[in-house]
């Protein structure tokens, strides 16, 4: 059917002739002359999809069943990540249409033959391929939706009062948070305070587990969670989670991978873990928004629904953030309209990146609390707000700061308690402006008070 769909329209086009041929086709380099073809029938393809209002699930407008093509590079992005062969789907060529060719740097026998019409083997692949992209694409839905809406009102002074000293600090030498502990997540089961927080030794992220009845004083109870080698979590992380409590069951949504995915464990008591088999929230298709990388996760519940606030980087490097919805915290719809906030102006404290979101619900609004990067790689956070929880404005006013030598370029990695109408907060720290770790992370308490 699609071959001769694609035959049919690409006779509007003067390129239906090396189709007879099946010989080369020079497009600043060389491809076989079936995926000529195909990249010429994009033109006429385009005519028909131009004022599409599909949604941009993949970082751009439908184009028909160029969409799956172009976008299967989730799975044959090993193959040709380095191509630079021209674009035949307005992108790197990918994967088995990615054929034979030359260039400069050198050339590449390719997978597949060349297309030699209906019914013929190649082509035979290329329809099967068709259909295991359309499956492929269904295994990451987008939907629109919005929270709960929130009524509003006079938008809050808000302030954060920091406590001097740290209330978690790096282990000693030989511990598996040696060197960094951060990314708290707590939450209060019973009478008392749980924090699965991240715990960095040099070489690995692990997640570890203290307890505290007040909040302030904490006991460590050890590592919970470390990356398994020979899963999809790699060796570099299994932490910078959060987690939530659901029917009496411990959810802990986690970042692990190269590239980073997100992943769940579950668990009783806190102690013994059991990790999904395959990541909740991959990875994004060809040049999405978040191809390179999710993580930061957050996660709120509301009747009954489950929302994902998360990073996503793209081959850009940038990192802004999203959300997603669910019922089961399994299977996550993304919302079409991500990312939800965008970098900063030229010069602002998040001009390079955002990062670790925290949401709540109060005073009329959704607010979120995140970390913004600037180009020395100090970190601040700053507040947004919203009445739906997919639009988000950012707040007026200076971002939040350290205010001691502990933390005097780094304040990071948010996780809110509301309780008794206050607001909780506890967040990383460091001395030292890096990326990633080595920042002599620690753990620090705060309140953040609202005036009308």
């Amino acid at each position: 059917m699609w071959g001769r769909i694609l035959l049919r329209q690409t006779r509007k086009t003067d390129s239906f002739r090396l189709m007879e041929s099946a010989s080369s086709y020079n497009i600043g380099g060389r491809a076989e002359a079936a995926f000529a073809l195909l990249r010429q029938t994009r033109k006429t393809e385009l005519r028909w999809r131009v004022t599409s209002r599909v949604p941009p699930i993949f970082g751009g407008p439908a184009t028909g069943p160029f969409a799956l093509l172009r976008n299967s590079r989730k799975t044959e992005l090993r193959w040709r990540e380095t191509s630079r062969v021209p674009p035949i789907f307005g992108g790197p060529a990918i994967g088995p249409f990615a054929l034979s060719r030359e260039n400069n740097w050198g050339s590449e026998q390719s997978d597949l033959g060349v297309l030699r019409g209906p019914g013929g083997p190649p082509y035979c692949f290329l329809v099967c391929s068709f259909f295991g992209m359309l499956l492929l694409s269904s295994c990451a839905p987008y939907s629109t939706f919005e929270l709960p809406h929130q009524p509003g009102g006079p938008l809050p002074k808000w302030s954060l009062r920091l406590k001097g000293a740290p209330v978690l600090s790096h282990g000693k030498t030989g511990e598996f948070d040696s060197s960094d502990a951060l990314n708290p997540s707590v939450i209060k089961r019973g009478s008392s305070y749980l924090n699965l927080y991240s715990g960095y030794d040099g070489k690995t992220w692990h997640t570890g587990l203290a307890t505290s009845a007040d909040g302030i004083e904490w006991t460590k109870k050890g590592k919970i969670l470390s990356p398994g080698p020979a899963a999809w979590e790699g060796s570099y992380i299994a932490a910078n989670g959060a987690v939530i409590e659901r029917n009496g069951e411990l959810l802990y949504f986690y970042q692990a991978g190269s590239p980073p995915q997100i992943g769940l464990a579950r668990s009783i008591d806190g102690l013994h873990w059991t990790k999904n088999d395959a990541p909740v929230l991959p990875i994004g298709l060809y040049e999405s928004w978040y191809e390179r990388g999710v993580g930061d996760p957050y996660v709120i519940e509301i009747d009954g629904s489950l929302y994902l606030y998360f990073l996503g980087q793209d081959r850009a490097r940038r990192q802004r953030l999203g959300v997603a919805v669910s019922t089961d915290g399994v299977h996550w719809n993304r919302l079409v309209a991500n990312p939800i906030l965008e970098l900063g102006e030229p010069g602002a404290f998040d001009e390079v990146g955002l990062g670790e979101p925290a949401v709540w619900v109060s005073h009329g609004y959704y607010w979120m609390l995140y970390t913004g990067r600037d180009k020395g790689e100090r970190r601040r956070m700053g507040l947004a707000y919203s009445r739906n929880g997919v639009k988000w404005l950012r707040y007026p006013g200076e971002p939040f700061a350290g205010q001691s030598d502990w933390n005097n370029q780094v304040v990071c990695d948010a996780t809110v308690l509301l309780e008794n109408g206050k607001l909780r907060i506890w967040f990383g720290g460091g001395d030292r402006p890096l990326p990633a770790e080595g920042l002599d992370g620690q753990i620090g308490a705060a309140v953040l008070e609202a005036a009308n």
